[in-house]
């Protein structure tokens, strides 16, 4: 709501900074690209700060403090963009099937031809990937280092990200129950318009059925930790939609049908 003060018959505009500031927390290869077309959809774009990254942390420092009427934030960040600000935040973000998301963004990588990586994953196999050290911060418990800041999650570290997820995110979706985590996400936050067409998608790569069990049990072994985690989230998130009321419940059920003849 716009707020006003007068100056000696001057009438001054007085930025209403109580309005809660929401942030993403994206995740790669989770449904994020997609995720942010219905953004969007909801947003003014001068009233959104996108591609916030962990090296330009203090750039939005600098334009959260310049732009004081930003509703959105984006960008490949890790939880913690709420101690930049004094305005009151809420977080929310996409947990993927972390065999899933690794095998996505092997084949991802290695036909983006612009992707900063490339050259290097094209030189190497899924299973050379998966292994390969220069590459464990992007394959390795990915998903519980952008929420607890860590680039090598420890053990105790999963419950210190079950703790930051309940306290600070009004969402967080499962990108394999992505219709449902938006309309969670509309309910939420008021959303308008939560209609899309799949993002950044990797078309015709391998299901997880087409690799041997040695290296799906690698995945699970080099990602425990994301396992349990994406594991506690989807149950969350169920129990959430088990919990709606029966006219909410009806609603969701004509989303998820909206396609079906």
């Amino acid at each position: 709501m716009a707020l006003f003060r007068y100056y000696k018959d001057q009438e001054v505009k007085i930025l209403d900074n109580s309005k809660e500031l929401i942030i993403h927390t994206h995740i790669p290869k989770t449904g994020g690209m997609t995720l942010r077309s219905i953004v969007n959809k909801n947003y003014d774009k001068e009233k959104m700060l996108t591609n916030v990254f962990s090296s330009s942390v203090s750039k939005f420092k600098k334009d959260i403090q310049e732009k004081t009427d930003i509703e959105f934030v984006t960008g490949h960040h890790p939880f913690g963009l709420h101690e930049y600000t004094n305005r009151p935040c809420a977080y929310i973000t996409m947990l993927r099937d972390p065999i899933e998301r690794v095998i996505s963004m092997y084949y991802y990588n290695l036909r983006k031809e612009n992707h900063p990586l490339h050259k290097k994953v094209k030189q190497l196999t899924f299973e050379e990937f998966i292994n390969d050290k220069g590459l464990s911060r992007r394959t390795i418990n990915r998903q519980t280092q952008k929420i607890v800041g860590s680039l090598n999650p420890r053990e105790d570290d999963l419950q210190k990200a079950k703790n930051i997820l309940s306290k600070h995110y009004k969402v967080v979706g499962i990108t394999e129950m992505f219709d449902e985590s938006i309309f969670l996400m509309k309910k939420e936050l008021g959303w308008q318009d939560i209609s899309y067409e799949r993002k950044n998608y990797t078309a015709d790569r391998p299901t997880r059925e087409q690799f041997s069990n040695e290296i799906i049990e690698r995945i699970k072994e080099l990602n425990h930790i994301d396992m349990q985690l994406y594991k506690w989230a989807k149950r969350n998130l169920m129990e959430r939609l088990e919990a709606l009321d029966s006219s909410t419940k009806q609603e969701l059920e004509n989303f998820l049908n909206r396609n079906k003849k």
